[in-house]
């Protein structure tokens, strides 16, 4: 089941106990751990406190889906912590929710659910999806660029999560930790019932998305990202 990744041979190890154990050619320990950055899986809603255990890392930023019933995506992460959820289809501002309810906590290798529900994870016989990613757990304070920065970033996998807030210029810089220019970024007011913001490479500087909305690509000056910092503002917007 290629379960042991310790070394390139040990891949072809026989799990099944009846040393049936392949030589290995062409594979590497490091394609096989891949999921130790993103993974996702699908459970079941049981409407008491659940916790899953599957996941070759402790999660830093999820995003979890009902499968059977129309609710809202659920968005968490570490920087903002287990009970501050945002909705990836609605304008809303985070949502707190109280203790033991919703998301319980982020633990070492998935992550557990509480048994009280507001913003609907865990309904008893609902089925759900959860992408989860790995950053770089605790977060720490980013310095470079002039809007300091409380980052989460992982540079092996190429993912960062960053809080920060505006200081309404139009050449505000936000560092993001990642050693290298950033093709995707998603931004979002958590204090204010604002659109999503997303911004990738292929639609070049004069377009953006946004995730809440159902229209194309739409006209809109950006900014621009270096491989330290990228620059949220341009005039008359809303997420710097």
């Amino acid at each position: 089941d290629f379960s042991d990744n310790s070394s390139d041979s040990a891949l072809g190890t026989d799990s099944s106990g009846n040393s049936n154990t392949w030589t290995v050619h062409n594979l590497s320990s490091g394609a096989a751990i891949a999921n130790k950055g993103f993974d996702c899986f699908a459970y079941s809603g049981t409407g008491a406190e659940q916790s899953f255990s599957n996941l070759a890392f402790q999660p830093d930023f999820l995003w979890i889906k009902s499968r059977t019933r129309v609710d809202s995506h659920g968005l968490y992460d570490v920087i903002r912590g287990r009970a501050s959820n945002l909705y990836s289809d609605l304008t809303n501002g985070e949502n707190i929710s109280g203790v033991g309810a919703d998301l319980k906590s982020f633990d070492s290798n998935g992550f557990t659910l509480g048994g009280v529900q507001q913003t609907a994870l865990n309904r008893n016989n609902e089925d759900y999806i959860a992408w989860a990613w790995k950053a770089g757990g605790t977060p720490s304070t980013n310095n470079n660029g002039n809007i300091q920065a409380s980052v989460s970033v992982s540079t092996s996998y190429g993912f960062s999560v960053v809080k920060y807030t505006g200081d309404g210029s139009t050449s505000g810089s936000v560092g993001h930790g990642l050693g290298s220019t950033p093709k995707y970024v998603i931004i979002k007011r958590i204090d204010g019932t604002n659109d999503w913001k997303v911004r990738h490479t292929s639609l070049g500087s004069t377009q953006m998305l946004s995730l809440n909305q159902n229209y194309g690509a739409g006209a809109a000056s950006w900014n621009g990202e270096t491989s330290s910092v990228f620059y949220p503002a341009r005039s008359g917007d809303t997420y710097n």
